[in-house]
């Protein structure tokens, strides 16, 4: 046995050697009875966890397997929350920890498999569990959280009050709905026993190391294993599992034990689930106020560590070897459904000897259609999904594509009726309700049940009633359709029952004959008639020969003779009847070639790929060539290959002929080629719908696919649009081509984002037959236009469009208007350094088709233009031209550009206004933000060595700045990073002995040019914790020598008017003269002034562009910044 010192254990431990077995478990026994004809095979999910891992390497093999959290991103149940850094592997266990915070937070651990896994499959594990009062669990659950199969939950402690628990492991499964949540957990007071597993001469469970098994045979059988020895078996109808003195104790159910009250639709536990292993603080306990004390979560007292030897899991297959699954098939690849009607699709594995047939259903939005574990679609609500079957062995899958049409269920549910107003009911004494629908035949049949108070009545999916203890409920019944609801008063007694004992059973016939996979009903009587219980359990004496149902259905497995008896619940009287199982002669079926593929029909010059699959009863075993020879009726209509690729080059119809390289009669398939029929649009500019140039909206915009050899539009939300660019000039009408299965749809256009109208689309019952809808409006185009179409209707789903035309209402050709010439408003302009202006272009005649122009600037070192909008780059003077694309007629601006020094810079950079953060340390665990670091509103703290935070900055002027930090920490070995343009400068931080005794640290100087750049700053120390950061503070040389001055808040400074055109007034300063600068919004200087101040001071801003500004006055002690709006 792997050992495990249980003082304070470190993640980070140092490697050691051991010699290893092959495997931990080698030489130790599987305790569960294999199948005839069956062997184990051991899954590479089996871990020994002989490897050292931490929560940042958790290396290979681990990796390989598991994931280092749940499944997905549930953090843990009550107080719980789940954290990597408690889970490691040491000295050949895997290890979960918990600890607790002073909030009563539950830090712990868990790990979930990558893999699902499925019936038939054993998994045991080797454990030591803690004794801390927290469950220690080993468990699986599906994907969609719907079913679960618990190995083992216990709740080991050493607490005064805890020895119930402390005694005891609960074995058990779980199935739910997740929407409304409701979960079925078999328990004694739901008739099902045996849940929780203890022995008499044992007081503890977690001193010793622990042996736990499942043995997952079948969606409706599970058998549970302890120590190597069977301790529990859960059948639909049966469970049988050892008492507290190790007597066999057999229970019989009328009801589904697995799923009394329905949630699985009666599938059992049937999807794949992950393996889960965790610790944790469970709602039951939390409610109680039951906790792990101060001393359990103590790491020196060593009841928190929960340990891990090995976990192993072995699927079941045939000895002949796995055969693996290939492929599958469903029956129908379209399907149309009304909301509420429902559809049972039918798949088939391929090939039909596959060993692992597991397979799991989803549908790709359940809001308007679902899938349960069988396959039965039920429709919601109108739009299209994908219904996929998928293969546990190889994830193969097949899908169908399922359509919801119509606004309205058919048939809607008008009212629903419990017939009882009241019903009275002893505990345990379970009954079933049926409501009563009006109409009888209401389409959505579908209800939600509901007490008022389920510890004294629980009330399952399925309408059964379960009475626990006295007391009251109402028990509610909702429509899903509609909404309509009634209930019913439960009064709940406790008093015995009056009962009529039984006294003997006898069953018939006593004996028979079956052949081997036939069936033989039996029968029992009780006696005496009216006995009140007359529940009776089915066994064989071996299941190798022959089973028997609950109700009594005998089915022959192989030659031999067995006895099936019949046991009543009530006194647990038998009856036997000896069954002779003799061999069934098998007869080779000839065999059949059934044809999987649906399409039947395409156009010309198109092609529809057939599928098939070879079927008949060998009786050896082999399995049949799926091989198969294609032959066409008429080659002058339809050509088909070797592989089933029909083509078709004529209109018409052929038969194509399949037989099976087995033999067997030869089948035939009806192919039809139809003709191109794509309609002729009218004389006009067809615009392909797929050519759109931009598509959003409310749910995100088009989609493009390929349906009957067009490429055309779909998934179409109302909001969502489309854009195209048409060079077209006069008046137009508009013609679409679109189909929908919806009513209430419509089309709105818009020319250049002016809407000019809405258009409905008949609903024709196919959303891939493009049919014409004339717009009753009429557009109007000039050269270049954008249209936009955008679904409009009231339905949620819109129409698929294949194209739409545009047909001139005149045919007179329009004669083109000409450019005869073109102007701009000013013939000069002067700017300072950064500085911006707009000329603005008149093209002559007013009416041109062509009023587009080019710009031009004859020295875009000086200055440079876009779009008519010229900007200053340094001093010197350009010449704007403006040159029409129609004559190159031009016109000309001179533009003078001159330079202006600012000297006195400064930017303030507030720590806590980060863009992003990140880091290498994630301090969750200590109360900390994870990786990065955590903000307030005037500082940024919780920041470790390698925390970093990134900004954007704009700075003012090119020149040399020097670095003042205003930052603080108590710790050594500090250090701060800056890092922009490509420029470092790295700061020891000084240990001030406080986290918020924010002082001024220089940090150098750095050189930077204006604009907007990304400054980065990293906490570049050695020491784990660094340092608070307030702000950083740049300032150029000069500016820096008035840093230490206390400035006044001048606030009887007023600037005026605000926005300003001309000329800035500024009120309120003393007396002397000024240094006023002005920076663009970028920082770039653009004007500075010296102004005199009498009774006010006068800035001139005629020669600065629209926009906002920031403008700084300097002079005499004063050091004002403020923004100007400019127009």
């Amino acid at each position: 046995m792997k050992t495990l010192q249980l003082f304070v254990i470190s993640a980070l431990c140092l490697f050691t050697l051991n010699t290893y077995a092959q495997n931990d478990w080698d030489g130790v026994p599987i305790p569960a009875d294999l199948p005839d004809g069956m062997i184990w095979e051991l899954d590479p999910v089996s871990d020994g966890f002989n490897y050292e891992s931490n929560s940042s390497n958790r290396g290979e093999e681990f990796d390989d397997r598991w994931n280092e959290l749940y499944i997905n991103g549930f953090s843990g149940p009550s107080a719980t929350s789940y954290h990597k850094d408690h889970v490691w592997t040491s000295d050949g266990n895997l290890v979960i920890h918990a600890a607790k915070d002073n909030q009563n937070i539950i830090y712990t651990g868990c790990i979930s498999s990558k893999k699902a896994f499925s019936y038939p499959m054993f998994m045991e594990a080797k454990v030591r569990q803690p004794s801390c009062m927290l469950a220690a669990n080993i468990w699986m659950i599906s994907q969609d959280e719907t079913e679960e199969l618990d190995m083992l939950e216990s709740y080991p402690n050493v607490q005064e009050d805890g020895g119930w628990l402390d005694q005891r492991i609960h074995l058990s499964h779980h199935t739910f709905i997740r929407d409304p949540f409701q979960d079925y957990q078999p328990r004694d007071e739901h008739g099902v026993k045996g849940t929780w597993y203890w022995e008499e001469d044992r007081t503890s469970w977690h001193d010793d190391w622990l042996r736990i098994g499942v043995y997952w045979v079948n969606p409706n059988h599970v058998e549970y294993y302890i120590n190597g020895k069977w301790v529990r078996t859960m059948k639909s109808h049966e469970h049988s599992y050892l008492d507290e003195k190790g007597e066999v104790q057999t229970v019989y159910t009328e009801f589904d034990a697995l799923d009394k009250f329905g949630y699985t639709e009666g599938t059992g536990l049937s999807k794949p689930q992950h393996i889960i292993i965790n610790m944790e603080q469970q709602d039951w306990l939390t409610a109680l106020n039951v906790w792990p004390t101060d001393e359990d979560l103590d790491d020196a007292n060593g009841r928190n560590f929960y340990l891990i030897d090995w976990v192993r899991l072995y699927n079941v297959i045939p000895e002949t070897g796995v055969v693996a699954v290939e492929g599958v098939t469903v029956s129908e690849q379209e399907i149309i459904l009304q909301p509420g009607e429902t559809f049972d699709l039918d798949h088939v594995i391929l090939p039909a000897n596959a060993t692992k047939k597991a397979v799991s259903w989803t549908t790709s939005n359940p809001m308007i259609a679902t899938v349960n574990g069988e396959g039965v679609v039920r429709a919601i609500s109108s739009g299209i999904v994908t219904a996929d079957v998928i293969t546990q062995d190889g994830e193969f899958f097949a899908r169908c594509k399922v359509e919801v049409v119509g606004d309205a269920i058919p048939n809607p549910v008008q009212s629903i009726e419990i017939t009882e107003t009241a019903l009275e009911l002893n505990v345990g004494q379970d009954i079933t309700i049926d409501p009563i629908f009006t109409p009888a035949d209401a389409t959505d049949q579908r209800v939600l049940w509901e007490s008022s108070n389920s510890s004294v009545a629980f009330v399952g999916a399925n309408g059964l009633i379960a009475p626990l203890k006295a007391g009251t409920t109402t028990i509610s019944v909702t429509a899903q359709d509609g909404g309509h609801t009634d209930h019913i008063e439960v009064t709940v007694i406790d008093l015995p029952v009056d009962t009529v004992d039984v006294t003997g059973i006898s069953i018939t016939p006593l004996a028979g004959n079956v052949e081997e996979g036939d069936v033989l009903s039996l029968s029992t009587e009780i006696t005496p008639a009216d006995a009140t219980n007359q529940s009776v359990g089915w066994s064989s004496s071996n299941e190798a020969i022959a089973t028997v149902s609950p109700n009594g259905t005998v089915t022959g497995v192989a030659m031999g003779e067995v006895t099936i008896t019949a046991t009543s619940s009530d006194g647990g009287f038998t009856a036997t009847a000896t069954i002779t199982v003799t061999e069934k002669v098998c007869v080779p079926e000839t065999p059949s070639v059934v044809i999987t593929s649906s399409v039947t029909s395409a156009k010309i010059n198109e092609c529809i790929q057939l599928s098939t699959q070879t079927v008949g009863e060998t009786c050896d075993g082999t399995t049949l060539d799926q091989t198969v020879s294609y032959v066409s009726s008429n080659t002058s209509v339809a050509t088909v290959d070797n592989n089933g690729s029909v083509c078709f080059v004529s209109e018409g119809t052929a038969n194509i002929t399949i037989t099976s390289i087995e033999g067997g009669e030869s089948v035939s398939l009806l192919v039809t080629g139809t003709a191109d029929d794509v309609i002729t649009p009218p004389t006009g500019l067809v615009i392909e719908a797929e050519s759109f140039v931009a598509t959003g909206g409310t749910y995100g915009g088009f989609e493009t696919y390929s349906v009957n050899g067009v490429t055309a539009t779909n998934y179409n939300q109302t909001g969502d649009w489309a854009e195209y660019n048409v060079e077209a000039s006069g008046e137009y009408e508009v013609e679409y081509f679109v189909g929908t299965s919806v009513s209430g749809a419509a089309i709105k256009i818009y020319v250049d984002n002016v809407e000019v109208g809405s258009d409905a689309v008949p609903n024709v019952g196919n959303w891939d037959n493009f049919t014409s809808v004339k717009s009753t409006h009429k557009i109007n185009l000039t050269g270049s236009n954008t249209i936009k179409l955008e679904g409009a209707g009231t339905n949620g789903w819109e129409w698929n469009m294949d194209y739409f035309v545009i047909t001139p209402t005149s045919t007179e050709v329009p004669q083109p208007i000409a450019v005869t010439g073109v102007t701009l408003n000013s013939s000069s302009i002067d700017l300072t350094v950064g500085g911006n202006a707009t000329l603005v272009e008149s093209v002559s005649p007013s009416n041109a088709d062509d009023k587009s122009v080019t710009w031009s600037s004859s020295n875009d070192a000086v200055a440079t233009v876009s779009n008519g909008v010229v900007t200053a780059v340094s001093e010197g003077s350009a010449t704007i031209t403006v040159i029409t694309n129609d004559g190159n007629f031009t016109a000309s601006s001179m533009v003078t550009v001159t330079s202006i020094i600012v000297e006195d810079e400064e930017f303030t950079v507030e720590a806590e206004l980060f863009t992003s953060t990140g880091g290498t340390i994630n301090d969750a665990a200590w109360g900390g933000p994870g990786l990065g670091v955590n903000t307030t509103s005037t500082n940024i703290n919780w920041v470790n060595s390698g925390d970093w935070t990134e900004y954007s900055v704009v700075v003012p002027a090119t020149g040399v700045y020097s670095i003042e930090y205003l930052i603080s920490t108590p710790q050594n070995d500090a250090q701060i990073t800056i890092e922009i343009d490509g420029q470092t400068s790295v700061t020891n931080v000084p240990n001030n002995g406080q986290w918020d005794s924010y002082s001024a640290l220089s940090g150098g100087t750095i050189s930077l040019t204006a604009g907007t750049h990304i400054l980065k700053v990293t906490a570049s120390g050695s020491s784990s914790w660094q340092w608070n950061l307030d702000k950083i503070i740049f300032r150029t040389l000069s500016a820096a020598r008035f840093s230490n001055v206390a400035l006044p808040d001048y606030s009887e400074v007023v600037l005026y008017p605000v926005p300003v055109s001309k000329v800035l007034n500024i009120k309120g300063l003393p007396q002397g003269e000024y240094s006023v600068s002005i920076m663009n919004i970028s920082g770039i200087p653009v004007s500075k002034q010296i102004v005199d101040a009498t009774s006010k001071a006068v800035v001139d801003v005629s020669r600065l562009g629209t926009g906002i500004y920031f403008i700084r006055v300097l002079g005499n002690g004063i050091d004002i910044r403020k923004k100007i709006s400019i127009r």
